[in-house]
């Protein structure tokens, strides 16, 4: 058995170093989904929720189902919305909490570009068999991808 050769050890490793940073961003979006309320205080009437996305308090004396939430980097919803609450009371995010959401968004970065790949090798390798296939798991993650980041902006 011949030795591979520079180029095929090379596209062996970027194959790896791919496959790690995919993981890697499905874990980061993950831990995004799943962790989104870092802190919740409040009593029976209000309830504040502060995380890696918007803050926001819920309240029954809200008529748009009864949450209001603030973007990222705005003022708190806290202080524009909450009962009793003052700049004093909110502490602006860790470092921890700032690195998470560059984080989240190079994983997004990254989906995109695993989505843009599968594209490019549908187009240019027109020989493949595999070629509807990969074509319609583009589109699909594509679509499925876009319609989730829409629904989340809402």
């Amino acid at each position: 058995m011949a030795r591979p050769t520079f180029r095929e050890n090379r596209f062996f490793w970027e194959l790896i170093v791919a496959f790690t940073f995919i993981v890697a961003a499905a874990v980061f979006q993950t831990f995004h989904f799943f962790n989104n309320a870092w802190l919740t205080q409040g009593g029976p009437a209000i309830q504040y929720q502060r995380g890696l996305g918007d803050d926001c308090v819920k309240s029954d004396h809200f008529a748009d189902e009864g949450i209001k939430c603030s973007e990222w980097g705005a003022t708190s919803t806290f202080i524009l919305n909450g009962k009793d609450v003052s700049a004093e009371n909110v502490t602006e995010p860790s470092a921890g909490l700032r690195m998470a959401r560059v984080l989240m968004i190079l994983g997004i970065l990254l989906y995109l570009v695993v989505i843009f790949a599968l594209f490019v090798v549908c187009i240019k390798k027109r020989d493949l068999k595999t070629q509807t296939v990969l074509c319609a798991a583009s589109l699909l993650l594509s679509k499925y991808y876009l319609f989730q980041t829409m629904c989340e902006m809402l």
